[in-house]
């Protein structure tokens, strides 16, 4: 924490979570990420090289202007710019997302239970809820920590997520803050950086994988030795 003063934590938080107080340290650093946000964006809706995943193996950009899309809206493989009309809205729904790139500049809205695996969901809104999702939202695949299967949401904005989010192997980007409800599961691989809060509720499970995480987003730091 930068002030570990700051940490909210209801009555019973240092009871409940175990090894907390021992490992509180105070400390801070430039999220470089969060700096790189937009390039990022940016260079995805080109199908830019640079931050090109592996299951794209498509060049070029395939366009549509949907409100509402899923999966048979999309072309595998490669990067779908949507626009949304005057809604400013995009609903993503059906069952699952898989080897595809989306980035839009329109709100977005998951789907209830929607799985997102071997994609990118990527927005240059700056509302308060740019993604958002129904409960029981599945961000990369349950599969131990092995490769593949994670995704990325990326946001110029905040994310705001109800109960029930699962995260395997997968990262969440965003410039603003990033919040959820009861009952997240990240233990299996969870990377959240928000430039603002970052806020989760009640009978949340978070850990690190050493592995199975090679997709996501990443800035060099650097440190002088001598």
């Amino acid at each position: 924490m930068p002030v570990s003063s700051l940490i909210d934590l209801p009555n019973s938080g240092w009871e409940k979570n175990e090894g907390l107080a021992a490992a509180l340290r105070e400390g801070a650093y430039r999220l470089r990420i969060i700096n790189k946000l937009e390039e990022i964006i940016e260079s995805l809706k080109v199908n830019d090289s640079r931050y090109r995943p592996a299951y794209v193996t498509k060049t070029g950009v395939f366009n549509r202007s949907l409100s509402k899309i899923s999966q048979s809206d999309l072309v595998s493989n490669t990067v779908n710019y949507v626009t949304c009309g005057g809604s400013g809205k995009l609903t993503i729904q059906g069952a699952s997302i898989s080897n595809v790139v989306i980035v839009t500049a329109c709100q977005v809205t998951l789907a209830n239970n929607l799985q997102v695996r071997d994609a990118i969901i990527a927005t240059t809104s700056t509302s308060s809820k740019s993604i958002s999702s129904s409960s029981g939202l599945v961000v990369g695949i349950d599969d131990s920590c092995a490769e593949g299967g994670g995704s990325q949401l990326l946001t110029l904005g905040s994310m705001n997520f109800a109960a029930d989010l699962h995260i395997y192997g997968s990262q969440l980007l965003a410039a603003g803050d990033i919040e959820f409800a009861a009952n997240a599961d990240g233990v299996e691989g969870a990377s959240m950086i928000a430039g603002g809060t970052l806020s989760g509720t009640s009978n949340m499970t978070m850990g690190f994988c050493g592995t199975g995480m090679e997709s996501n987003f990443e800035a060099e730091y650097f440190r002088l030795a001598y």
